[in-house]
């Protein structure tokens, strides 16, 4: 990982290994330690920490610079060593002087990583004008990233060795320390452009680096699918984007604009009822829109327009689509549709018939992903509106001892009043609204209101006909109650935890 990241988890003094908490260790084994400073810093956490922090960061730096540099670096390296760090043994107080010298050498070689990176990417970026110079100055590179480019430009450079890119290319993911995305870039076969580039891809997210946009636009197809998502967590959120320029693309228009205003609320919905697999989603809108700013070509399938627009007419839940929803979808569509494609003509030179091809696939895959995402989540073809019985402002009162905060949202207090309507559930006083969405109740569910109705005391009524709803508050799913419609007009409620209680009229 880059060294920012391994500095603020060693601040903290502890890793998590193995399922348990341990202590921070120095760079060097304890049982060796020969040196009054060695023994001081095993002595010390704090100083094991920083000790740790300095080797990290100085590993990074011989790993990203090249021969002069990394031989200028070893020998500042020793000098420090010898005449400032070790010096602090013959101090008053050497611990403090330890702490002192070993936070600034540290800071120091933490601050050069960036620079050590940013240099290494200028690199890259001259392959294509500068394949050979390039290839020189990256073999010198000794860590994974250095490594993986040298391997790109033995494959795709002007004397092509695809066999010694592959080796190189494989001894650079050997080198990773970060085992989730080297076993990713393992299990890839370098023979192919796709599996060559989605390794190249992996080894730059270890080390925070972008893909530049010059490997994407050269390689069509295989890098773009290098770049999506791939870890389906956070991490997809989290890698690094291509490096290319995006401003002013067709999804920058405020024709789309108007399309996103009808989809954006089931979108934040669907963000909040999954869990980190909403970063593969937003990482895959992202390339996806990237590459219709940049590489529009590249859409050659306007067939995927016609398979989202099918997947979106059959929605029909009035909680989310009614009111002329359908309508204005078509109209504003229409209408962004006309707007992409004149920004692929006019930006990128497309043929009239090549940019309402293009226009159609980047739209269609851009609808797409949003369809298959939202759909995967809310239920979009039945109505889930909460039911004219259940509305109104209703007070309730939790039975069977059970105390304040004990119950889930929305009954997390012993007592109260929410305010129900179609589409919202407002809980007095807390200043809490959810958006609830309602279905008809299992049998189990109906069965066990039914006993509770019952068995209560006095035995309550059930409403005719028998409505019976499972209702679900909030961002998450798995927060729901069960409700009853009873004949004196409250409701009976059963959720997980909770003693069957009543919601009652307020008058």
């Amino acid at each position: 990982m880059r060294i920012v990241g391994v500095a603020v988890l060693a601040g903290l003094g502890m890793a998590v290994a193995g399922g348990g908490v341990v202590r921070a260790a120095p760079s060097f084994d304890c049982r060796a330690a020969g040196t009054p400073v060695e023994r001081a810093i095993c002595a010390d956490e704090a100083l094991g920490t920083l000790d740790r922090r300095i080797a990290e960061a100085y590993a990074e730096l011989m790993g990203a610079v090249g021969d002069a540099e990394r031989a200028r670096l070893r020998a500042g390296q020793r000098e420090w060593l010898t005449t400032v760090r070790n010096a602090c043994a013959g101090r008053p107080a050497p611990g403090a002087c330890l702490a002192q010298t070993m936070q600034a050498r540290a800071g120091d070689l933490e601050a050069a990583v960036e620079p050590a990176y940013a240099a290494l990417a200028d690199l890259v970026r001259s392959i294509p004008d500068r394949p050979g110079d390039a290839a020189a100055a990256l073999a010198e590179r000794r860590g994974p990233p250095g490594q993986a480019w040298l391997a790109y430009v033995r494959r795709y450079g002007p004397r092509p060795d695809p066999a010694a890119a592959a080796a190189t290319l494989s001894g650079a993911i050997g080198g990773l320390t970060d085992s989730f995305p080297a076993s990713i870039a393992a299990d890839q076969d370098l023979n192919t452009d796709e599996g060559f580039l989605t390794a190249l891809r992996l080894v730059n997210d270890v080390y925070g680096t972008a893909i530049p946009c010059f490997v994407l636009l050269r390689h069509g197809e295989a890098a773009w699918d290098a770049v999506q998502p791939i870890y389906g967590s956070s991490r997809d959120g989290a890698a690094p984007m291509p490096d290319c320029p995006a401003d002013g693309g067709p999804f920058d228009t405020a024709a789309w604009q108007a399309v996103s205003a009808l989809i954006d609320p089931l979108v934040g919905t669907a963000y909040g009822r999954t869990g980190t697999i909403r970063s593969t989603f937003g990482r895959a809108i992202a390339v996806t829109e990237l590459r219709a700013a940049v590489d529009p070509g590249g859409f050659r399938d306007a067939g995927t327009l016609d398979e989202a627009v099918a997947i979106i007419r059959a929605w029909r839940n009035p909680r989310w689509v009614g009111g002329g929803w359908q309508e204005r979808f078509t109209a504003v569509l229409d209408g962004a549709l006309r707007e992409v494609e004149t920004v692929m003509a006019t930006r990128h030179g497309l043929a009239p018939e090549a940019a309402r091809t293009a226009a159609r696939g980047a739209v269609g895959a851009v609808l797409l992903i949003t369809a298959e995402f939202v759909a995967d989540t809310i239920d979009l073809e039945s109505d889930t509106r909460v039911p004219d019985w259940l509305h109104g402002t209703r007070a309730w009162t939790l039975g069977g001892g059970r105390g304040a905060g004990e119950a889930p949202s929305p009954f997390n207090a012993a007592q109260g009043r929410l305010t129900i309507a179609a589409d919202r559930l407002c809980v007095a006083g807390a200043g809490e609204c959810h958006g609830p969405e309602a279905g008809p109740a299992e049998d189990d569910a109906r069965t066990a209101l039914l006993a509770a109705a019952r068995g209560a005391a006095p035995p309550a009524a059930p409403a005719a006909p028998l409505d019976a709803v499972t209702v679900t508050v909030g961002e998450t799913p798995d927060v729901s109650f069960d409700a009853l419609r009873l004949a004196d007009g409250s409701v009976l409620v059963r959720m997980d935890g909770t003693p069957p209680f009543r919601l009652t009229p307020v008058r």
